[in-house]
């Protein structure tokens, strides 16, 4: 891993992105000690995406029948039997 300041990432960007490019982290600092942030390769970030959770699962699969806030709810008929709940 490369170690950097920031004003260095600045002046020199692109040779920056081809570390990158080739595999090699770079960390960037503001006072050669703390990292405030790194530059990775884009196939490396893919790898790193997150998994889909169960919940996003269900979500996805049940889009057409939930709530704005993510809770199922039950379509009702457009014209309801009254007579079923008729005393």
């Amino acid at each position: 891993m490369q170690k950097a300041l920031i004003s260095d990432a600045k002046n020199n960007f692109s040779s920056f992105i081809e570390l990158a490019e080739r595999g090699e982290r770079v960390e960037l600092t503001r006072d050669n000690i703390n990292p405030v942030a790194l530059i990775i390769s884009y196939e490396e970030y893919k790898a790193m995406k997150p998994q889909i959770n169960w919940f996003d699962k269900f979500r996805e699969k049940h889009t057409d029948s939930l709530l704005e806030d993510g809770l199922p709810y039950t379509r009702m008929q457009e014209n309801p039997n009254i007579e079923k709940y008729a005393i």
